[in-house]
């Protein structure tokens, strides 16, 4: 019954904080929700989080969901200097949700290779259901070789980078069942797509087992679109087309807007693929 009242409480972190500090019988079920999403966002949260970790390590078990994100204004270099972030990584081990959103140009290169070895460690674990990649150029196409079977993977404003023999793919091969792809065409500019999605045409290729894919065509990107399109060709059953509307200039000069995110929600177009 206890436990049952607190679940109504989950939205409320303020008395869900009061509440495991009233009693020792009500603590684990708070921290249970006050737990359940991390967000790191500064150096210092990471630095404050770590230790508390150790000191409990159960709220470790509570964690199901962590976001990584970038702040530009207060510390934007964070995950290229804490070197506490990859322990509390390793830490989490049943992590259902995972995000990496940064809002600026960024490269994974710029991370901490002591923190990209662990985000891909922690890519693989068997618990996580859900990746979100925002944001972040350069990343190495042996991302889609992690050993792991996604139920979502959302990538948006991203490249990736040829780091290994396109033409293979590993028999360990990262799998999902919906794939949410949105690539940033003008950094492929001075890229061959044909190239750096070249393992799309292996036969296993993960891209080949999706049943579910929303992508935000465009004509710049579609020659990054079309090869996954090919290699899902058969084992698509949804398709969602999302169009973004932009600005345009009639002759005399007044502007037309349908850049608002109503717009966009309301201007979706869904199509069905039959099984």
């Amino acid at each position: 019954m206890i436990d049952k009242i607190i679940d109504n409480l989950s939205k409320d972190d303020q008395t869900l904080k009061s509440c495991a500090l009233t009693s020792s019988s009500l603590r684990p079920s708070s921290q249970k929700h006050l737990f359940s999403l991390i967000t790191l966002d500064k150096s210092l949260y990471c630095d404050r989080l770590l230790p508390l970790l150790i000191e409990n390590p159960t709220l470790c078990t509570y964690i199901h969901e962590i976001a990584l994100m970038i702040d530009q204004e207060t510390d934007p270099q964070w995950l290229d200097v804490n070197k506490n972030l990859p322990c509390v990584l390793d830490m989490l081990t049943l992590l259902r949700s995972c995000s990496l959103s940064i809002f600026n140009e960024f490269y994974w290169k710029d991370i901490h290779p002591q923190t990209t070895a662990a985000l891909f460690r922690m890519f693989a674990l068997p618990t996580l259901a859900s990746i979100t990649i925002i944001g972040v150029y350069g990343i190495p196409d042996t991302f889609f070789n992690i050993p792991n079977v996604l139920e979502q993977l959302e990538l948006k404003s991203v490249t990736f980078t040829r780091t290994s023999d396109a033409g293979t793919t590993s028999p360990q091969s990262l799998c999902m069942t919906a794939l949410d792809f949105s690539p940033d065409a003008k950094a492929f500019v001075n890229q061959d797509p044909d190239t750096v999605f070249a393992f799309t045409t292996h036969p296993d290729s993960c891209f080949s087992h999706i049943t579910g894919l929303r992508i935000h065509a465009s004509r710049e990107n579609l020659p990054i679109l079309l090869p996954i399109l090919n290699a899902a060709a058969d084992s698509l059953k949804f398709l969602e087309l999302t169009h973004p509307y932009q600005e345009r200039e009639y002759h005399d000069g007044s502007f037309f807007l349908l850049n608002s995110e109503k717009a966009i929600k309301n201007n979706q177009v869904f199509h069905q693929v039959g099984a």
